[in-house]
């Protein structure tokens, strides 16, 4: 099926429009003093417009060759607001930062995002893209720390965020647009930029005639929605630095190995000295190309000569590699976090706070900004850190990179009575460290009225 658009050009102004020239500036005697306030506001006017980074989708629909062009529309990033996932972004986009591909099973370089497909799409609500294996389950090989503006907000059509997964941290490649706004996913998803020309093109996704879809629970479209290719172009790109630490996106590097064949216990063995909060994607089989992955490592410890023996291997030929993706930046939840002492604040976009005093480890007490207090129990604590273990993960399937997650705490707990204007009665907390004593909170508050869970996204802090 072949769908012919016509959508109305519309024109991004990137300058200030040139005014005429002011009545008060004589040919006679430009330079007056009187008029030099005047001249020096009409060179202000004439001056650019503040330098931005912006990015071109070109789209299409159905299934090459016999697809048929959308258009392109753009894009404008906000990299100073957000310049973690913009310059995720830009790196994959660009293939300036390196991505894994999980059908080489090799470090890549290229544009991650062209030839690509939107793989979901919800009218009135959002159009996916960026996965590369376009099952919905895939990225780049890496996962990367949300970063949250309180400019920044799913206020309205055409803003451009970044997908994840049910946890915090579990975001890579996948973005959306929004159809609508969707308030509901402030402060969860990352917004790094909005869609400023051609947005007839967004506007038409939500025309369910034009572009059909198959509906819950997978929401695919149709017909294929192509993203065609990528361009990042504008007057701050050549000064963004994608690799800037402050940044702290993760690092990936092929890991030396050393390799031995013990024929006596059928044992292909391999060797190589781990770092801390470094996770280690194997692959090992018959030929240079195994699918799926053997496993994946999680590891946080350093240790020389760290050992894996592959047992059953009985055959001439083996090949292995490792890569390994450096999340060291990371900080690691504090190993007493519940236990007496320790205070947790948390602190809404409006200036509300709610400090929890932890009196032991399985219990502590309440004040929240409104001046009610009270008592809670902690009904249960998880350290995502995994500071003394290793995780084996098998039989993966080639696109899986939500596996390794940056470490996460979550502390559930039950309050005495109803604390805050919406009278939260338990949370299941999660909470990512951004640093020692501060982070991001993602909890599901349980309620008494309807819908019964409250969702709550707030800062944090920690104090010993």
């Amino acid at each position: 099926m072949r769908i012919s658009l016509v959508f109305t050009p519309q024109t991004h102004i990137s300058r200030l429009l040139h005014r005429p020239l002011s009545p008060f500036l004589s040919p006679v005697n430009p330079l007056t003093p009187a008029l030099i306030p005047a001249l020096t506001a009409l060179l202000l006017l004439a001056l650019p417009a503040k330098a931005q980074i912006y990015a071109d989708f070109t789209v299409s629909v159905g299934t090459p060759p016999s697809n048929t062009p959308l258009g392109t529309f753009r894009a404008i990033l906000y990299h100073e607001k957000a310049p973690r996932p913009v310059a995720a972004f830009i790196g994959l986009a660009t293939g300036n930062r390196p991505w894994i591909n999980p059908v080489t099973h090799k470090i890549d370089h290229t544009p991650f995002y062209d030839g690509q497909i939107f793989h979901r799409h919800i009218h009135n609500f959002v159009i996916q893209g960026g996965d590369y294996l376009a099952g919905g389950q895939g990225g780049p090989g890496f996962v990367q720390r949300e970063q949250f503006h309180p400019d920044l907000r799913h206020d309205s059509r055409y803003i451009l965020s970044m997908a994840k997964g049910n946890l915090p941290n579990s975001g890579g490649s996948q973005f959306f647009i929004t159809l609508d706004p969707t308030p509901h996913l402030d402060d969860k998803h990352s917004v790094f930029g909005k869609v400023i020309t051609n947005t007839a093109i967004i506007d038409n996704f939500n025309n369910a005639t034009l572009f059909p879809t198959t509906g819950d629970p997978d929401n695919i479209p149709v017909n294929q929605i192509n993203l065609d290719s990528v361009v990042i172009s504008g007057p701050d790109l050549a000064t963004f630095d994608l690799f800037d630490p402050s940044l702290e996106l993760p690092t990936i590097r092929q890991q030396t190995i050393k390799p031995l064949y013990l024929p006596d216990e059928d044992v292909f063995r391999l060797t190589w000295d781990r770092s801390p909060q470094t996770h280690y994607f194997l692959y090992a089989g018959q030929t240079l190309n195994p699918v799926p992955s053997l496993a994946v490592l999680y590891n946080s410890l350093a240790e020389a000569d760290k050992i894996i023996n592959i047992t059953g291997v009985d055959f001439p030929n083996y090949f292995a590699q490792v890569l390994a993706i450096d999340y060291g930046y990371s900080p690691n939840p504090p190993a007493d976090l519940v236990a007496a002492g320790p205070n947790i604040t948390l602190n809404d976009r409006a200036g509300n706070s709610l400090s929890l005093d932890f009196t032991s480890a399985s219990a502590g007490t309440w004040t929240h900004s409104d001046t009610s207090s009270g008592t809670f129990t902690v009904t249960g604590a998880f350290d995502g850190s995994g500071p003394n273990e290793d995780r084996i993960y098998t039989n993966l399937t080639a696109g899986t990179s939500f596996v390794a997650l940056i470490p996460l705490f979550q502390i559930n707990l039950n309050f005495n009575s109803p604390v805050g204007p919406k009278a939260w009665l338990n949370f299941e907390m999660i909470l990512n460290f951004f640093d020692d004593s501060s982070g991001w909170a993602e909890i599901k508050a349980g309620i008494a009225a309807f819908p019964f869970v409250d969702n709550v996204f707030q800062a944090f802090t920690y104090t010993p």
